[in-house]
């Protein structure tokens, strides 16, 4: 497993990446993110299963993100939800070049990463969404 210092490193890599991207991104992230939890929802892999709703709720939190519905929550959470979940929903082949540093690590890794750093927006959001159902 890894040390403290490799978690520190991986998640400064992380956030460092999440600062590169953009608006557009984040609209990117939501599509494949939308098409990689219809592909996967009936045979949802073990490793990510613990991480399945975190997922659901940081694509839905992107889609409404990008409609402009939700807006109060900070650029750097959208950023790296939107990191996290290019990360999860690329092919193995196909990581983005964005992220160099952590394209070999697992994707659960990578998602808890961005659940840990954004929890409290996570569940801001969440209270917002249940507000209006």
């Amino acid at each position: 497993s890894m040390s403290a210092q490799q978690q520190d490193q991986l998640k400064a890599d992380f956030i460092a990446d999440a600062e590169r991207l953009g608006e557009d991104d984040a609209g990117k992230a939501y599509e494949q993110g939308r098409r990689k939890i219809d592909a996967l929802k009936d045979d949802v892999p073990g490793k990510i299963k613990t991480l399945w709703n975190d997922i659901i709720c940081m694509v839905s939190m992107l889609g409404d993100y990008v409609r402009g519905n939700y807006r109060d929550t900070p650029w750097s959470t959208i950023a790296a939800v939107a990191a996290a979940i290019l990360y999860f929903a690329s092919p193995i082949d196909l990581i983005p070049d964005f992220i160099p540093v952590i394209g070999y690590l697992d994707d659960a890794f990578v998602v808890a990463l961005a659940v840990d750093f954004v929890r409290d927006d996570l569940v801001l959001y969440r209270q917002w969404k249940e507000g209006k159902v």
